[in-house]
């Protein structure tokens, strides 16, 4: 199936970040789906999703789904064998879309932070996943971004597979380094200015915490 708009979002359950922090994905060009009580977050964001999914047991009042087409709402028994945001992703490749960012759960279980992290793990995994305060991005061949200087960023092996890469902008260099699943690299540090981040091999997601004067756009990155 050939994707009607570029992208995909999948709202979630959690605590989300500031509309502003990820503006560049929520545009008419986005395919936007809110996963159970990912539904608060389309509200907050003045969003009308194009599909709302899930068992809806996070809703408080489930008459809020009284507001949108019956066409757009595709329940799922309590008992499953996904998570909501699981089956939001699902079906956000199922729509045809590669380019899809998670946003949302922040805080809240860890057992479901575990879940949504391993998604970073599969052949198919998300482009970025937003939550309140901060931001996580795969990295599967080269990614480019605006630190600032003295900037907290965490590098971690996601995939099968062993990690080599090359780095520029980082206080300490990735290019000697080869990882693999359990090797981590946390608070590194940004010189300042734009660091660069490029695959030899296998695949890394990066950690970065919002800043006030970064507004984090889609625009400001470049990732596959």
């Amino acid at each position: 199936m050939t994707p009607v708009k570029k992208s995909a979002v999948v709202l979630i359950g959690g605590a989300f970040p500031e509309r502003r922090r990820v503006e560049g994905w929520l545009d008419a060009s986005a395919f936007v789906i809110a996963a159970d009580s990912g539904l608060y977050a389309a509200e907050a964001y003045g969003l009308v999703p194009d599909l709302i999914v899930g068992d809806m047991d996070s809703i408080g009042d489930r008459s809020i789904l009284s507001r949108f087409p019956a066409e757009k709402i595709i329940g799922f028994p309590e008992d499953k064998d996904e998570t909501d945001s699981e089956i939001g992703f699902r079906m956000a490749r199922e729509l045809g879309y590669a380019d899809i960012a998670i946003v949302g759960g922040g805080g809240g279980r860890m057992d479901h932070f575990i879940a949504l992290l391993a998604l970073f793990d599969r052949p198919h995994h998300p482009a970025t996943w937003l939550t309140d305060a901060d931001e996580i991005l795969a990295v599967d061949s080269e990614l480019t971004i605006e630190a600032e200087a003295n900037e907290t960023l965490s590098f971690f092996p996601a995939g099968e597979g062993e990690c080599r890469m090359t780095s520029t902008g980082l206080r300490w260099s990735l290019d000697p380094l080869t990882w693999k699943k359990g090797d981590v690299g946390v608070s590194n540090r940004a010189i300042g200015g734009l660091v660069s981040v490029t695959m030899r091999t296998g695949r890394l997601i990066m950690v970065r915490r919002y800043t006030d004067s970064d507004p984090r756009r889609k625009s400001g990155l470049s990732c596959p």
